[in-house]
């Protein structure tokens, strides 16, 4: 900065725009002062901004024509929106990012992060010294106008004692520019350290009473003062000629109602440009003053309003009728931003003014709370509420030894015994003085005043100061001895003073004493809480004897825990009002917040709830309010009629923070227990295995298992791996079924993957299944939290239907999606199929890498079922009945190899589903017809639900369907058999799979293609990662269904030159194939002589199968619908045996006996009947 002679201040840019918390205005104002008596300009809040314009503006010029921006850091100032805005913008203004626009100050010991971190500031906490203080800002200042850190004087050699530390010279002197008028104050402010030293010992303390200017007023004597700065002129030059003659300056400035003529918004604007301008000229803090509403700061217009709205809501309107007072308490937050402890709102609509510094507490009587627009309402009126409130307050201040005093806009009235009965004529004194009186009088020293005075005495208990008949202001400086009285604009001397001798009483504190005094905390409540609004109090405010806490009392202090415990800098307030509740005050994104709220034993009713929103939320409807009540959850139909009256009922889980799901997992509970895919009544308990650690042995009940890991109460993560249809699912199913009754603090939450939109995080998977499930309002942060305690339990379902589109390369990958959850005490269960990943190792792999994560890993797979398991499975399946699971293992053990593929749960559920009748055909047959034909069925059951579960699933893309799966598998049955091996490797099933690539309707690629033959047919896993059919016989099936659908076509089938057919695939492929076809066959190979040897070995393998065996016997078997043309059935008994619509074409049936036998609709052409009986 260039100097010389600088224009005038006016036109002379800003240097210094200085951005502060109005709770730091002590620093603010004393930076500003300092500033400019170096020379610059400055710009502030507290002397600029001029009050009803808009801030926003003011911020913004401030920053944008400022040279430098001056942010005094403190904790308050971190937590302001508008400091926030301020430093933001100025570092965005830095066009050269030199980082000088910003220059920061830090005034407190507080937390200084993100991008102000990096910001070098002025420390000033633990600086004393005045001079010290202003060294090290305008050293800094220098550096950021001038760029540099260059010293003022040159640096001294290094072998030389350094000179004196030079400091920023002040800019051109010579005499001081004109100033224009601003809001400074008379005399410099104090360094803020010093003012908040221990205050020492006082003998006065003076007051500055200013009688109500009743901005907008109408009738004004010519000459009289009428805008805010004409009154600020007036008396400031009034009061300065009492100062100069002796007369003590103004320690604290009160204001005793009537601050407007009507309570409309523009005359509260000019008020609060009068008092901010009146303090800050008096130098005083915002601690130091001291207003309470009077009769006419009520607005009329805003009473009759609420009146209305309550009439058209069909609500009695709740006094003390809080709406009326809405555009004052907008002025009283202005005044007093910043100060937490200055109070008025619905909830106490009256203020303490402690004033540590003076050791003053100020009461602020609120004499207007019975007013409304009703002219039968117009009278003063404090409430036994309020009165007792200020006694048992005020108490602890008496004790402490300050001097209290009130501030009251009516007059307290005479003390009689009968002074409440009847009106007070001319409405200027209290109605209820007896109340007064009794509570409040006794704890004050001194009342101030709106009142004219009257002819009436003093109250020798309780001296009152009232404004002079001509409204104006009066100085009152209290001694201990007593009082002197100057009023302004009448008393131009010290000595012409009014003295009044008073003994103030227990004023110790104040007067006489030094060092630390005991502060009590006007914000918490006291050991008894006063009555509500019309309600009765005691005669002595004494304090109310220790009494067991009732159920109310006690869930309002478990709300008020969980207030403090959710917010900072929160203040939370009991209102014994009926029904009683809290009044929560905090600061949330820098702004300040209120609401209520309520508590209710058990579950609340529509009464209950109309009650609440009747008596507590339409004392102030712009304040939220919550009903939190600890029963059963309350209809949504209700809950959502509350909301819509302005009132949320909430559960006291979701006050909590947390998730009320009782309603979620009961409807769980009802809907496992009731389903008929699962039954629990038919479950089994199923056999498994660990797969980490050293014991890997069988053991029983995998549902108990996982009961006892996921009770325990540390984190578990455990990881259920199957081959497809080992009853995963069902198990899982149990463990959410039977986990509420087995551990009642835990919510399982069942989710079934393949049900979903594929999401990318556990969130979303499961804010997607509360949503499919009813639940409105789903809170991912409560979520997450309950979930780290412990106290969810997550159930996956089908981790290898998360992801359709995957390779077996990259099969574990997507496991961390899951594994992201696993913190603190998760408790996480995933059950997947085998064959989704490529090999175990690669599972123990994905969850070894997480092993700091997981110490509570568990890896399960689950066994087959033994045939005593599949016999409960079959006892379940019949209801109990033993005969009948007998008589259906009896029947499953007489068809070959069928007992062996029932041992996986799934196939046995497919077959426990085939006909009687069938299988009793099949089984008593004694080899006359194979399965074949349950097979065929079975299969094709089995390929129709995989291809069901990945087809139309949200999210996932169309995979493979049953025909490309049938001939995926039939070629990998006929590579198996042909190789003689029972298992294929990953690159065998590669090669054999991958042609299917392009074929599905999504495109998929060869690797994509493999992972959707693994996982998702008919194949299972080893754990070595080889791959093999579920069961022998299924691939001996899909070979002998492949060379019948050749030799059907007429064409010889080179398998059976392969290998020798095994004799299940002989039988099965003698019913597959058609017998003409299959004997002309063999006849051809046996009659040529040059036929290899395992092509003639499998031609007299199939003629023998052929050829029946003598006297087969077949009676009362159910071959309905069945194909047995051209069969050798000679001599074969079928009494009794159903042939309805069964083809017997060319069928030698030559002494057949067919007694009793149903051949309805069959076909019998060209039979050999001969014999037949």
């Amino acid at each position: 900065m260039s100097i010389g002679a600088h224009p005038t201040r006016s036109d002379r840019p800003i240097d210094f725009f200085i951005s502060y918390s109005p709770a730091d205005e002590r620093w603010a104002t004393w930076l500003a002062w300092e500033f400019e008596a170096a020379g610059y300009r400055t710009m502030l809040q507290a002397w600029d901004f001029v009050a009803g314009t808009n801030f926003i503006d003011f911020m913004d010029r401030g920053v944008r024509e400022a040279a430098v921006v001056v942010a005094v850091l403190s904790e308050r100032y971190l937590h302001s929106t508008y400091g926030k805005l301020e430093w933001q913008a100025a570092l965005r203004a830095d066009p050269d990012g030199t980082g000088n626009k910003l220059v920061t100050v830090r005034v407190e010991d507080c937390p200084i992060d993100g991008l102000l971190a990096t910001i070098t500031y002025v420390d000033l906490v633990g600086v004393t010294d005045p001079a010290q203080a202003r060294a090290r800002v305008l050293d800094r200042i220098r550096e950021a106008l001038n760029g540099r850190a260059k010293p003022v004087l040159q640096p001294a050699f290094p072998h030389h004692p350094a000179g004196p530390a030079g400091v920023l010279s002040a800019p051109a002197a010579g005499a001081p520019a004109p100033r224009r008028a601003r809001r400074t104050p008379i005399t410099p402010p104090p360094f803020p350290p010093s003012a908040l030293a221990v205050p020492e010992s006082r003998s006065t303390l003076t007051v500055l009473q200013v009688a109500g200017p009743r901005f907008g007023r109408g009738m004004i004597e010519p000459g009289a003062p009428v805008t805010p700065g004409e009154l600020q002129e007036h008396l400031m030059g009034d009061l300065t000629l009492l100062m100069n003659d002796g007369v003590p300056r103004p320690d604290l400035l009160v204001v005793a109602g009537n601050l407007t003529e009507s309570g409309s918004p523009r005359e509260f604007s000019d008020a609060l440009s009068f008092l901010t301008g009146l303090r800050v000229l008096l130098g005083l803090e915002p601690h130091r003053l001291v207003v309470v509403p009077g009769f006419r700061d009520v607005t009329m217009a805003a009473s009759r309003a609420y009146f209305a709205t309550c009439e058209a809501d069909d609500v009695d309107p709740q006094p003390p009728y809080w709406p009326k007072w809405r555009h004052y308490a907008r002025l009283f937050d202005e005044l007093y931003q910043g100060l937490e402890d200055r109070i008025f709102d619905s909830e106490q609509p009256w203020t303490l003014f402690a004033v540590p510094d003076l050791r003053v507490a100020v009461a602020g009587l609120n004499s207007t709370i019975a007013i409304t627009h009703r002219e039968e309402d117009r009278y003063g009126f404090l409430g036994e509420a309020q009165a007792t409130w200020f006694a048992q307050r005020l108490r602890e201040y008496q004790q402490s030894g300050w001097l209290r005093l009130g501030a009251m806009a009516h007059a307290p009235g005479s003390r009689t015994p009968y002074a409440d009965e009847g009106p007070v004529p001319g409405a200027t004194t209290l109605r209820d003085r007896t109340a007064y009186h009794r509570l409040v009088a006794p704890m004050l020293n001194l009342l101030l005043s709106d009142t004219a005075p009257t002819r009436a005495p003093v109250d020798p208990a309780v001296p009152l100061s009232t404004a002079s008949g001509d409204g104006r202001a009066q100085v009152l400086r209290l001694a201990a001895d007593g009082m002197t009285r100057w009023v302004l604009g009448r008393d131009d001397r010290h000595d012409v003073g009014e003295p009044t001798a008073v003994t103030w009483s227990r004023t110790e504190a104040t007067f006489g004493a030094a060092g630390p005094a005991q502060v009590p905390d006007p914000r918490l409540p006291t050991a008894a809480e006063g009555p509500t609004q019309g309600s009765t109090a005691p005669d002595v405010p004494a304090v109310v004897p220790a009494v067991a806490a009732s159920p109310l009392e006690r869930l309002l202090d478990r709300l008020a825990e969980v207030c403090e415990a959710r917010h900072d800098r929160v203040l939370v307030r009991r209102v014994p009002a009926d029904p009683p509740h809290l009044f929560v005050t905090y600061r949330a994104d820098g702004v300040v917040r209120q609401q209520r709220v309520g508590a209710h034993i058990g579950t609340p009713t529509a009464a209950d709830i109309d009650h609440f929103a009747r008596r507590v939320h339409a004392t102030d409807p712009d304040v939220p309010s919550e009903l939190v009540y600890d029963g059963d959850r309350i209809a949504r139909g209700l809950a959502e009629e509350a909301q819509r009256r302005g009132v949320r009922v909430l559960h006291l889980t979701e006050f909590q923070g947390l998730l009320d799901l009782r309603e979620y997992v009961a409807a769980q509970t009802a809907r496992l227990q009731a389903d008929r895919l699962y039954p629990p009544e038919q479950y089994v308990p199923q056999r498994y295995r660990h797969l980490v650690g050293a014991d890997q042995r069988v053991r029983e009940d995998v549902v108990e298992e996982l009961l006892e890991l996921i009770s325990a109460p540390d984190g578990r993560f455990a990881l259920v791996l199957g081959d497809f249809g080992r009853g995963k699912t069902f198990a899982l199913r149990e463990v959410a079924r039977r986990l509420p009754t087995a551990a009642p603090d835990l919510i399982p939450i069942l989710v079934e993957l393949r049900a979903l939109d594929k999401a990318h995080s556990v969130d979303g998977l499961v804010a997607a299944h509360l949503a499919n499930h009813g639940e409105q309002v789903i809170d991912l942060k409560a979520f997450r939290y309950m979930l780290r305690q412990g106290r969810i339990v997550l159930l996956f379902d089908g981790f290898d239907e998360l992801v359709a589109r995957v390779t077996y390369d990259r099969a574990a990958d997507h496991l961390e999606t899951l594994l992201q959850a696993a913190e603190g005490n998760a408790k996480i269960v995933v059950s997947s199929r085998t064959q989704h990943f490529k090999t175990n190792s690669q599972v123990l792999t994905a969850l070894g890498e997480r092993v700091g994560l997981l110490p509570h890993r568990r890896v399960l797979a689950i066994e087959d079922f033994t045939p005593g398991q599949i016999e409960a499975f079959l006892r379940n399946r019949y209801g109990g009945d033993e005969r009948a699971a007998r008589a259906r293992m009896t029947l499953l053990a007489g068809v070959k190899d069928l007992l062996g593929l029932s041992r996986n749960p799934r196939m046995l559920g497919f077959i426990a589903n085939l006909d009687d009748g069938r299988l009793a055909a099949v089984a008593g047959a004694a080899g006359t017809f194979s399965a074949a034909a349950l097979y065929r069925e079975i299969l094709e059951s089995w390929l129709d639900f995989e291809e069901r579960r990945t087809q139309g699933v949200p999210g996932a893309p169309v995979t493979l369907r049953r025909p490309e799966l049938w001939a995926a598998v039939s070629r990998l049955a006929f590579q198996l058999w042909e190789s003689g091996e029972s298992y294929l490797r990953l690159a065998e099933l590669v090669e054999a799979a991958g042609q299917l690539a392009g074929l599905a309707e999504s495109r998929l690629s060869g690797q994509q293609a493999v992972h959707a033959v693994g996982a998702g047919s008919l194949l299972v896993r080893t754990d070595d990662g080889l791959f093999g059919f579920i069961h022998t016989s299924v691939m001996e099936w899909l070979v002998a269904e492949g060379i019948a659908a050749q030799l059907n076509r007429g064409e010889d089938s080179s398998a059976l030159a392969v290998r020798p057919l095994s004799a299940l695939t002989v039988e099965f492929l003698g019913d597959l194939a058609d017998p003409r076809r299959c004997t002309a066959w063999t006849a051809r190979v046996l009659g040529d002589e040059d036929a290899g040897e395992i092509v003639r070995a499998n031609a007299l393998r199939l003629s023998a199968r052929l050829r029946l065996p003598d006297r087969a016997d077949l009676r009362g078997a159910s071959l309905r619908g069945e194909d047995l043309s051209h069969r050798e059935l000679a001599r074969a008994d079928l009494t009794g045996a159903d042939l309805s619509a069964t083809r017997l074409v060319a069928t030698n049936l030559a002494e057949a006996r067919l007694e009793h036998a149903r051949l309805r609709g069959a076909r019998l052409d060209q039979a050999r009947l001969t014999g037949c009986r």
